[in-house]
């Protein structure tokens, strides 16, 4: 049981993470309503399992979901920016490599 708090604990921080991130101001990322939601549903989800039945780990799934989801396109951003640029022409690339292109007659 300790290791799926841990588990949920890991993914609350994954998301709120994020959350900071994306929101830009770090020190008032606690009066952010994305912030209040989250800790909401935490609190609120805390005792799902047992209070109503539902399947075990339902609501650790989705946190552990989505703090991937978040984590993924973070990384496709990142890969993204990196690696897509716009199409060179042919004396830029000849640059980079250390070629020079022979000159037009005029």
């Amino acid at each position: 049981m300790a290791a799926l708090s841990m588990k949920k604990l890991s993914s609350l921080r994954t998301i709120l993470r994020h959350v900071r991130h994306n929101n830009g101001n770090a020190q008032a990322i606690n009066k952010s309503p994305t912030y209040a939601y989250i800790m909401e549903q935490y609190r609120k989800n805390s005792v799902t399992d047992a209070q109503y039945c539902q399947e075990q780990q339902e609501m650790a799934f989705i946190a552990e979901t989505y703090a991937t989801y978040l984590d993924a396109g973070l990384r496709y951003k990142e890969l993204y920016d990196e690696f897509h640029h716009p199409e060179r022409t042919v004396e830029e690339t000849a640059r980079m490599v250390g070629f020079k292109l022979p000159h037009d007659p005029e």
